[in-house]
């Protein structure tokens, strides 16, 4: 990991192809993302050496989620890529689901929108993922 101009980078392997993803973490209270206040509630240790003794502690996906979506629709080229990823995903599907109500409303919608114009196959699961059964503008909850 290394720290510029405020922001933690780090890269991390996933997937059996072990692509490379970047995640970029900042200060509370920053724009975009944020450093969780408690770390131990937001993280999970992982064994990634068989037969180690201990363990790494990786963010889990929902914190993460909802972090790339209060940034989600400024243009990033990945952003698109990288939530359309998890939410198909079957291990993160479910955090993902977990947290969407927790998830800005419009942000949700447009992620849905973009899904029907770029990948409409995909868009029944990421509709269903996203808790927007009721399809785009109900406006059925509160969101933060």
């Amino acid at each position: 990991m290394a720290w510029l101009g405020g922001v933690a980078r780090t890269f991390v392997r996933v997937g059996d192809q072990q692509q490379q993803v970047q995640i970029d973490l900042k200060w509370q209270r920053a724009e975009g993302h944020g450093m969780p206040e408690d770390l131990n509630a937001t993280t999970e240790l992982l064994q990634i050496v068989e037969g180690g003794r201990s363990g790494i502690r990786f963010m889990k996906i929902g914190p993460l989620v909802k972090a790339k979506f209060q940034s989600y629709g400024r243009g990033k080229p990945g952003d698109y890529a990288d939530l359309l990823f998890v939410c198909k995903h079957p291990k993160y599907s479910k955090e993902v689901m977990d947290v969407a109500a927790q998830i800005r409303l419009d942000k949700r919608e447009l992620l849905l929108r973009e899904v029907l114009e770029i990948n409409p196959g995909d868009a029944d699961t990421i509709q269903h993922v996203l808790g927007l059964e009721d399809g785009l503008g109900s406006g059925g909850e509160t969101d933060q």
